[in-house]
């Protein structure tokens, strides 16, 4: 799991994780991104409603990306700052945790 923070160089460190998801490099392990990127536009008393839809589809992607992990499958997943707030999905992150380690990883 890779919680990207704007502005501490981990567009670099996505690069380098997405060449692990390119089959045709001979990885091919699973990845997982949802967030939304575009405000602009958006009327700010809307802004809201696009932050809390994006986080429901960002936790129920991760809920189906942390299923059935085969035995030496690697799975990657990138939360950025506006798919998730750390300090209030903290019990999402033991979830996912709980979950990927009872099937033995």
């Amino acid at each position: 799991f890779f919680y990207h923070i704007p502005s501490t160089g981990g567009a670099s460190i996505n690069s380098w994780l997405r060449k692990y998801a390119n089959a045709k490099k001979g990885y091919g392990y699973s990845y997982f991104q949802h967030w939304e990127a575009d405000f602009k536009g958006k009327k700010s008393k809307d802004i809201p409603t696009v932050v809390q839809r994006s986080e429901g589809a960002f936790t129920e992607g991760m809920n189906q990306h942390v299923q059935n992990i085969g035995e030496n499958e690697w799975r990657i997943a990138h939360g950025h700052i506006n798919s998730m707030h750390m300090n209030e999905t903290e019990n999402l992150l033991y979830e996912w945790r709980s979950t990927v380690e009872s099937q033995g990883c």
